[in-house]
């Protein structure tokens, strides 16, 4: 592969050097290609498994997603449905209506509420009932693209954390397959509604959030991290910052958010825990002391994202885990940018001095030194600023195949090395905290 790429260039570049035999022109090409990633893996002892730029092991299907990825919210559309089962819904549902007061028109009516599912945890979920379909279409010509509104018979609108309704929190063992999660969810439904509702697999998904725990051994390790990540960018994205808390990256079609497990625990679901019989204060304690060690690392994959690479609204059985997987560490590499190698990540200044020198040659190591010392003290949107672009990217390019990271380094951080060592957000990293609950082994186990 590469020689064919140092073939395609001497065809297009050896006309402007005619002193120069074409065979030596691709031989010396084809060297430089390959000298970097062979020095690299002389450093790092035949452990590391170098890859060639631009490939990714999620695309090719060569990394698995494994057990202890977690399934969170969702919302689901279902089939069309009866008068009469949209009735019996409505029975337990409230109905809020928009009316001007001056001429008794009627503005809006909208039918849904909160319904507590059955089980040992108050969780609730959104649910209403549904006569119109807004459909997302894209535009043509380079224009932009439009959200459509169209009548339609009745359907449900379902909304919630399916991982909070089996087991009252979303810190760890949720469940992985999607299809089974909201079979369950629309099967505990149709035992609260007292009517059949659409079979589960054939709901349409309209946004699915998938979740990465990561074990970093302390809170104040999980605080570095989120800390270190307040000078990340994602482009063309607006960062919300929450200091050692986390960090928030939202779009139109993804949302990507890192995060303190244990105070958002703590905030949002430590009284539910404890005031639940099958709960209790002692297992809201250990549940929130656990949750300290956590990062979680949660992509929400929104509508016009699943339109976008299904070629339309996907049904529940089309949306496969591996993709959900797929998406998840794609987004967290467009900020992270560390997770694209299993080359161990140093961050401290001697020690990318070291691999700098190396793994390049010495005038290219002290530029990509100088650009990291500058990522690692102004943040990229700065250094971005201050370099000619494209030797910025090539500069940043070099510096993740080489497993340099600048967040979290010992320039950074007056307190001294980050206390989070070489961890990378990635599905392939030690820490990532696996395993499912038994108690949602043992509900889909109903629907299995």
């Amino acid at each position: 592969m590469v020689w064919a790429a140092c073939d395609r260039r001497v065809r297009r570049f050896a006309p402007r050097y005619p002193g120069l035999g074409v065979f030596r022109l691709a031989r010396t090409w084809y060297h430089r290609a390959r000298v970097s990633r062979a020095r690299l893996a002389i450093v790092m002892g035949g452990r590391a498994r170098v890859q060639p730029a631009g490939f990714s092991g999620a695309k090719c299907g060569a990394r698995s997603w494994g057990v202890g990825v977690v399934l969170d919210t969702v919302k689901v559309q279902s089939p069309a449905i009866s008068a009469a089962v949209a009735g019996q819904v409505e029975s337990f549902l409230n109905t809020r209506r928009g009316i001007d007061n001056s001429t008794g028109q009627l503005l809006y009516e909208v039918v849904g509420g909160d319904v507590q599912l059955e089980g040992s945890y108050d969780h609730r979920v959104r649910v209403a009932v549904m006569n119109k379909r807004y459909r997302w279409v894209a535009g043509d010509g380079g224009r932009r693209g439009q959200t459509i509104v169209e009548d339609s018979p009745p359907y449900l609108e379902v909304e919630g954390s399916i991982h909070k309704a089996m087991v009252g929190h979303n810190c760890w063992g949720g469940p992985v397959d999607i299809r089974q999660a909201v079979t369950w969810l629309v099967t505990d439904l149709g035992r609260r509604f007292d009517c059949w509702l659409p079979y589960g697999p054939d709901w349409e998904v309209r946004r699915l959030d998938w979740a990465n725990i990561f074990d970093l051994g302390s809170g104040e390790a999980v605080g570095d991290y989120c800390w270190a990540m307040n000078q990340a960018a994602y482009p063309r994205r607006k960062a919300a910052h929450f200091g050692r808390s986390g960090i928030h990256f939202a779009g139109d079609t993804t949302a990507l958010k890192f995060y303190h497990k244990g105070p958002e625990f703590r905030r949002h679901d430590f009284l539910r825990v404890r005031k639940s019989p099958s709960g209790g204060a002692l297992v809201a304690k250990e549940i929130a002391e656990r949750a300290d060690n956590f990062l979680r690392v949660e992509v929400g994959i929104r509508a016009r994202a699943l339109d976008l690479a299904y070629d339309g609204v996907p049904k529940v059985h089309k949306v496969s885990p591996q993709w959900a997987a797929d998406q998840w560490e794609r987004e967290v590499q467009k900020v992270s940018r560390e997770a694209r190698s299993d080359v161990e990540v140093v961050r401290t200044a001697v020690e990318v001095s070291d691999r700098l020198g190396a793994v390049y040659p010495r005038r290219r190591a002290a530029a990509l030194y100088g650009t990291w010392v500058m990522l690692s003290t102004l943040g990229e949107q700065h250094t971005v600023a201050r370099m000619a672009r494209p030797t910025y990217y090539r500069h940043r390019a070099e510096l993740t195949a080489a497993g340099c990271s600048w967040r979290a380094t010992d320039v950074q951080l007056v307190a001294g090395a980050p206390r989070f060592g070489g961890f990378v957000p990635s599905l392939n990293d030690p820490r990532r905290v696996r395993g499912i609950h038994p108690r949602v082994v043992e509900l889909l186990g109903q629907v299995a």
